[in-house]
């Protein structure tokens, strides 16, 4: 039987616990699980998907007052700042009791020791790897793919079965990493001065095991005005 981990990547775990939730009813006779069991798996896999969006929207929304507080303090040019936009976040769904990755890992537990229990199975509820993981074909590169989105640059680009994706930025001054991206879309909220224009181009890696692999994505590019 193949070991199973859970994984320390908070959008992994969020991910695993959907799957988990979304299939367990169809097992839920077979593995000796009741409605309650079944219940509070969605109720988990719920709360943690909005903690995890929102502790991403948070650090992009942190990383944008930083740059900007450095502006305000520090650029020596003359330039009308402009703060980063105050970050939307979803309305929260029903709370849990903490331990969330303990009562999963209870689950996973109880279902493996049911005799009914099968590696097809397993593999349906995310508890067993179904395929290798990537690990970085040097032919492999993100199809990345740049929109304005109220103004602001809005990176779209498929994870294909990685951990995630580096966004390299060059404002005109060379490329710089903008953001290490577990998920699609990506809001670029550093704009220009107020009435200023800028060519802002991007480019991607896949990351796996905290390690740029595969190919670097061509190149894209998008004007973008100060508000």
């Amino acid at each position: 039987m193949s070991e199973y981990f859970i994984p320390t990547n908070r959008e992994k775990f969020a991910g695993l616990l959907k799957t988990f939730a979304l299939e367990l009813p169809n097992y839920k006779t077979t593995l000796g699980f009741v409605d309650a069991d079944v219940a509070e798996a969605v109720a988990d896999a719920d709360f943690m998907g909005w903690v995890v969006k929102t502790e991403g929207i948070q650090e992009d929304y942190a990383a944008g007052f930083s740059s900007f507080y450095k502006d305000a303090r520090y650029q020596k040019t003359d330039l009308d700042l402009a703060a980063p936009p105050a970050p939307v976040i979803d309305a929260m769904p029903k709370t849990v009791k903490s331990g969330i990755q303990a009562r999963f890992a209870q689950k996973v537990k109880q279902a493996k020791a049911s005799a009914n229990y099968t590696e097809t199975i397993g593999k349906t509820l995310g508890i067993v790897s179904s395929s290798s993981a990537a690990r970085g074909n040097s032919n492999d590169t993100p199809d990345l793919k740049v929109v304005l989105s109220a103004g602001y640059p809005e990176l779209g680009f498929k994870l294909g079965g990685y951990e995630a994706v580096n966004v390299y930025k060059d404002a005109g001054n060379g490329y710089s990493l903008l953001k290490t991206a577990h998920r699609s879309p990506v809001k670029d909220i550093h704009l220009p001065a107020a009435g200023q224009t800028a060519l802002y181009k991007y480019k991607a890696i896949y990351v796996e095991n905290d390690v740029e692999v595969g190919a670097m994505s061509a190149e894209i590019s998008i004007a973008v005005a100060g508000r």
